[in-house]
């Protein structure tokens, strides 16, 4: 457990740990990046009341989110690995148990993880139960295309990467590669059952940015997976950073930006070949260079088709 200022919502993130029915020895190990909240009583508080399944990891100083993450992945000692973060919480008690039975049965199995609730805090938008994803074993295909697996559904069988690359460590997305290094030798499995919470709120690490921010983010992982993953799966990953990077001139015309609009189309060009994704490479050039002209292309189209 990786947490930082999340006295909100701390206790019931250990709580929902701590309720875990398992037929195995379980530890958990949090660690905390010097909150200032109060979190870091909260977690000394349970860590005196639960000695023999808490380990805290304090710091005496902020290090930030690589480095937290490093040292907890090092003081690991389980043969598999969950992941939750201090902001979400699990909701089944089985939780852990179902995943380390389909790990223990399933030894093509690499990775897995399940739908969750997503709880959108302080927005007027109802819980939604995804992703929608059905049961089943997935390649490491279909995890380049979508992270399907959210943070605190994941459960990892460690002994298949035991240390993680050092490249990892300089990148500001988590899951996503972490999903994709342990796909390399093994199948995703994807169980269609809500087992837990994964708030969406202002201070959350990941939601609390922007789209472009995001979309950026994006772009810096999959430049890095071109280069470190094997070359079968090079064309996915073009594909995957052209469409990101149309996705990102879409946000820089929204907001008024040309001049990094254009930016990213000629970059964009740069990962699929010429006769590839042309409808999408003219739509984006005619918004991106001639933006006045694309709007009347689109005034037009409605009045023939009225």
């Amino acid at each position: 457990m990786m947490t930082y200022n999340h006295a909100k919502y701390i206790g019931q993130a250990i709580e929902s740990v701590l309720m875990q029915k398992t037929s195995f020895d379980y530890e958990l190990i949090i660690g905390d990046d010097f909150s200032s909240d109060g979190a870091r009583e909260i977690i000394a508080a349970y860590g005196e009341r639960h000695p023999d399944r808490i380990r805290a990891l304090p710091t005496s100083h902020h290090i930030g989110a690589a480095e937290n993450w490093k040292r907890i992945i090092a003081a690991r000692r389980g043969a598999y690995v969950a992941v939750l973060e201090g902001d979400d919480y699990w909701t089944s008690p089985e939780k852990l148990q179902v995943q380390a039975d389909l790990l223990d049965q399933n030894p093509a199995i690499a990775v897995c993880g399940h739908q969750v609730t997503f709880l959108y805090e302080g927005q007027d938008r109802p819980p939604e139960i995804g992703p929608d994803v059905q049961d089943g074993l997935y390649g490491i295909e279909e995890l380049l295309r979508w992270n399907f697996l959210p943070t605190c559904t994941a459960m990892y069988r460690w002994n298949l990467i035991g240390t993680l690359p050092e490249w990892y460590f300089q990148l500001k997305i988590g899951d996503w590669p972490m999903h994709i290094l342990f796909a390399q030798h093994g199948k995703t499995a994807f169980l269609r059952q809500p087992m837990g919470v994964y708030r969406v709120h202002a201070k959350g690490a990941w939601s609390s940015r922007g789209e472009i921010d995001r979309l950026q983010e994006r772009i810096c992982l999959f430049q890095v997976l071109l280069e470190k993953l094997d070359s079968r799966y090079h064309h996915l990953i073009r594909e995957r950073l052209f469409t990101f990077y149309h996705w990102l001139g879409l946000e820089y015309i929204g907001a008024g930006n040309f001049a990094e609009a254009r930016q990213t189309f000629r970059q964009s060009l740069g990962y699929v070949r010429p006769a590839e994704r042309v409808w999408e490479k003219s739509t984006f050039a005619l918004k991106a260079y001639t933006p006045a002209l694309f709007q009347c292309l689109v005034k037009l189209k409605g009045a023939f088709v009225n």
